[in-house]
């Protein structure tokens, strides 16, 4: 495939050592490589690919950035009605009653009586700056590359407060699409 010289490749998925060498020697020679990886974050990303026995100083090189998701569902518009979540939900998610009102459906003959009707996206972008190439390189613990990027700022659950401020998801669908996910302090200011 590199011989006919591509712009852009993508990989389905890196299911092996061999696969994601390649990969990376693709995306050193300048070749745009997308790819999934199986992670519970974007940090995790870093970890999977040293996991594939890849080179840290070579995955810190070739890698722009990381891109996490979870999906999660959004309550139904034709049954939503405002509710008070549980208060200690509300507080391990950084959120008090007055940045309501919050929304759940009760379920309707429009969602199949499911109370959702769709998802949304909740992101977070790792952008692999010097500071944390060179943390790789160094062997950095995912912890600590964790704190250093995303514990700061853009994490999975920063994007779930905001979504379900703007009534996008509710606080319960947040919890259990998050149940695995570093959690932050909360910033109070």
């Amino acid at each position: 495939m590199l011989r006919c010289d591509p712009d852009v490749l993508f990989v389905g998925d890196l299911p092996d050592q061999e696969t994601a060498q390649l990969a990376l020697h693709a995306a050193m020679t300048g070749h745009r490589v997308l790819t999934a990886l199986s992670a519970n974050n974007a940090v995790g990303g870093i970890q999977r690919l040293r996991e594939l026995g890849l080179d840290p100083a070579s995955i810190a090189l070739a890698t722009a950035g990381i891109i996490s998701q979870r999906l999660v569902r959004r309550p139904c518009s034709q049954c939503a009605t405002p509710y008070e979540p549980n208060a200690i939900a509300l507080q391990r998610l950084g959120l008090s009653t007055s940045d309501g009102p919050y929304l759940q459906s009760v379920g309707c003959d429009a969602c199949r009586q499911t109370g959702f009707s769709g998802r949304v996206a909740l992101v977070e972008v790792l952008e692999l700056d010097d500071v944390v190439r060179r943390r790789i390189v160094e062997g950095a613990s995912l912890e600590s590359l964790w704190q250093e990027t995303l514990g700061r700022g853009g994490s999975l659950w920063e994007d779930a407060r905001e979504k379900v401020r703007q009534g996008l998801t509710t606080v319960e669908e947040v919890t259990r699409a998050l149940f695995d996910y570093p959690f932050p302090e909360v910033k109070r200011g």
